[in-house]
Order: structure tokens, then sequence, then C-alpha cells
């Protein structure tokens, strides 16, 4: 656990997904719970706070998406069509 406790409880009611974020953020730390779901924390220049979660899986931490469909999932794209 982060040494930072309250930010992290801030960062927990506020955050954003990562995924959907630019570069340039902060790392402030990072809470687990007893289940083995992990959220890291991460705050950006504007001071908007963003997470990433990891379930943690035999000793490793692997993402929600892989531990949840079994596989690490590819983007979709369609090919567009011209008529």
């Amino acid at each position: 656990m982060s040494n930072n406790n309250n930010e992290i409880e801030i960062a927990r009611k506020k955050a954003f997904s990562i995924k959907g974020s630019s570069s340039g953020m902060k790392y402030i730390g990072y809470t687990e719970d007893k289940d083995g779901r992990v959220s890291i924390f991460y705050k950006d220049a504007n001071g908007d706070y963003w997470f990433e979660s990891y379930k943690r899986v035999d000793g490793k931490l692997i993402t929600e998406e892989e531990h949840i469909f079994g596989r690490k999932l590819k983007p979709i794209w369609r090919k567009k069509k011209y008529y």
C-alpha cells in the first residue's frame, strides 16, 4: 500500500479509466482487495486521477480482460465499405 493513503482514497472516488488517457501520468499508489483485485492510481498534470485494474492470479498480475475472458482482447476493427 502506498504511503499516501489519503490521496489514494480521493483517487478511488474520482478516478477515470486509464484506457481513455494520454501520457504524462504520475504514479501515486495502489490498492489490493482481499479477492486479488489490484487498482493502480495515477494523477495527470490537470490534477485528474486515473486508474488501471488488474487481478492477481497465482501470484501474477493479469488484466481484468484476461481474467474475465481468458485471453487478451484485440481491438475490433471493421473494414469500411464504400458503396
